[in-house]
């Protein structure tokens, strides 16, 4: 379901009600969930858990172009908010946010027009981002280099790796 998909009249049965209404139930509901998500994340001061449900909203819908976007700037506040390169916690709740980006880059958007690089194009700005929060917390001092954060400097290893290698599927 598209949330921006217009929906199309559709017949009634002998009692008024079908299948079809259910559905259409549904994408009417998701217009407006989309439409309120909207207004959230572009009117209020970008809270990480705003990203973070955008995210699981779009990637339900089958939009994965929108939920890696969401995903991304889920990843952006957590590392807005500060600490997470000097805090195990944070550096940990970072690191699961990468990797359901990577998870939501490696999986193909499909075909697109002739010349379309979207999908090259939002998986290298992610494995940019990636890259700059994993050397960021591997340098000496930084949480990363400490044994309470070492689960999320090899979290977020693995999450480079992911999309890395995606990258290279990409270009090849």
């Amino acid at each position: 379901l598209d949330p921006e998909e217009p929906i199309p009249p559709h017949a009634r049965g002998e009692k008024g009600v079908e299948e079809d209404d259910v559905v259409y139930a549904d994408r009417n509901l998701a217009r407006k969930m989309g439409n309120l998500l909207t207004r959230v994340t572009s009117t209020t001061a970008a809270e990480p858990k705003t990203w973070e449900v955008s995210a699981l909203f779009y990637n339900t819908l089958g939009n994965l172009t929108q939920a890696r976007e969401c995903h991304l700037k889920h990843c952006r506040a957590l590392q807005a908010k500060g600490g997470w390169d000097r805090k195990a916690a944070a550096l940990d709740e970072l690191a699961d946010a990468a990797m359901h980006c990577a998870e939501a880059h490696c999986v193909p958007l499909g075909v697109g027009p002739a010349g379309d690089t979207s999908d090259k194009t939002q998986i290298y700005t992610f494995a940019m981002w990636c890259r700059s929060a994993h050397k960021k917390v591997a340098m000496d001092g930084a949480v990363g280099s400490t044994p309470s954060g070492e689960p999320g400097r090899t979290k977020l290893a693995k999450a480079l790796a992911m999309v890395d290698e995606r990258h290279a599927e990409l270009s090849a």
